[in-house]
């Protein structure tokens, strides 16, 4: 989650925050295009199954029996499960289909069936091919190793990061800025603008060049000689007169470098010690924090009685109540403040009995849905969110312990019970008490 791409202040904020965290680890000497190989070669030798490159590209391959076809299970995902589903062709897929649900319609049948194309990732541009669905997935160090291998063959991968990162380092203002426009004009304009400043560097260095000392050449006559390249920026480039767009920047490789030097946690880590001070500070918080579905009084979805919930707002100080579909979809929001105005002027038994999100949405009372991060996002970057005014004062991030685990000090281990966890302003002031107890 980043909002890099939401101003253009803060597009040209996070990127100058980028060239100053690269000087700071490699030197203040360095050019851009020295930092952008040293971004280039620690993205690809610490992350080496990163998908920001240019050229990862999913592929869906058939199977060549034809045995591709799966049919959907009411009471779950697919018949045979998700890791080992029962594949067959499009014949016997539907004969299971009308097993299965012998009272259903011929296009329910249709409908129920579904292709389980092989899902494949290249890492780079003719390298070796990754398959996302195997039952027996490829080991974490066979796939670094065959991803290094690529990287040996393909040095074209670490050219075209370099290529991309150097863009966003980039501080040439002679360009013609990207934006919206309803007519020509404002581009001209800008046009004409940086040709003049590019031929007036250009007549500038051709006068220094002229006042400079002459000298006489084999032939005895008397020449200036010119002082310097003309191709360089301060000559006005190799041709002032040509003004380009400025290349388009890739906001998600921006974010994601800025994250390589962040000192601040995971938000994992974060609701964690928020928990973790709750327990020590009251002795009815448990010290284990389930998740929202887990819990009726933190996750409530349609269906649920709604004056109820507003009670358990009210009762616990929640400020927002995420919603969920029964398919554990989140379908928007309740907030206190929202509630307090509708009922303060309608009165309580005003509202619906309970939560369906159509009905809430008729009536102003559902709010936003609340963004799902990664729970490795960083608090500094949750914070300025929440503090932006741009979202209600919550996100949401989805806690599976088999995977995330390895981002957790020991202490913090089994703490967070795997599923959706909310975090609020109230959890991240709970952690800073935890910190400043901890290291008191």
């Amino acid at each position: 989650m980043s909002d890099e791409s939401e101003n253009p202040i803060h597009i040209e904020a996070s990127r100058a925050r980028l060239r100053r965290l690269a000087k700071k680890r490699w030197g203040d000497d360095k050019t851009n295009d020295q930092l952008a190989t040293e971004l280039a070669e620690l993205v690809l030798s610490e992350f080496p199954a990163n998908t920001l490159h240019s050229a990862s590209a999913g592929t869906q391959l058939k199977s060549e029996d034809g045995e591709n076809f799966a049919v959907i299970d009411l009471e779950g995902t697919v018949i045979g499960g998700f890791d080992e589903p029962q594949l067959m062709n499009k014949e016997g897929a539907e004969n299971l289909a009308r097993d299965t649900y012998p009272t259903y319609s011929d296009d329910f049948i249709e409908s129920v069936i579904i292709e389980w194309d092989a899902t494949q990732i290249q890492f780079r541009g003719k390298g070796a091919t990754f398959d996302l669905d195997k039952n027996n997935p490829i080991s974490d160090s066979d796939l670094e190793k065959a991803i290094r291998k690529d990287q040996e063959k393909m040095t074209k991968a670490k050219s075209g990061l370099k290529g991309r990162i150097l863009t966003i380092l980039d501080e040439n203002n002679l360009v013609i800025r990207r934006g919206l426009h309803k007519n020509l004009d404002g581009i001209i304009a800008d046009r004409d603008q940086i040709r003049k400043h590019r031929i007036t560097l250009r007549r500038d260095w051709l006068n220094d060049s002229n006042n400079a000392p002459r000298s006489r050449n084999e032939k005895g006559e008397w020449e200036t000689r010119l002082n310097g390249n003309y191709n360089c920026e301060e000559a006005g480039g190799s041709n002032p007169g040509l003004v380009n767009f400025e290349a388009p920047i890739d906001y998600l490789l921006l974010s994601s470098l800025i994250g390589l030097f962040s000192d601040y946690p995971p938000i994992a880590v974060v609701l964690c010690k928020s928990q973790m001070w709750m327990h020590q500070t009251y002795e009815e918080w448990e010290l284990l924090r389930p998740s929202l579905l887990n819990h009726p009084e933190i996750g409530v979805t349609e269906g649920s009685n709604l004056q109820k919930v507003v009670e358990n707002m009210v009762a616990n100080q929640f400020s927002v109540q995420p919603i969920f579909s029964k398919e554990k979809v989140n379908l928007g929001s309740l907030e206190l403040k929202t509630l307090t105005s509708f009922i303060a002027l309608n009165g309580l038994k005003s509202l619906p009995q309970n939560i369906d999100a159509s009905q809430l949405r008729d009536q102003g009372l559902l709010g936003n849905v609340l963004p799902i991060i990664d729970a490795k996002v960083t608090v500094d970057t949750v914070s300025q969110y929440l503090s932006a005014g741009m979202s209600t004062d919550a996100i949401i991030f989805e806690w599976n312990s088999d995977l995330h685990s390895s981002i957790l000090p020991q202490d913090c281990q089994g703490i967070l019970e795997d599923g959706y966890h909310i975090v609020t302003s109230h959890d991240l002031v709970a952690y800073k008490m935890w910190e400043e107890a901890t290291n008191s």
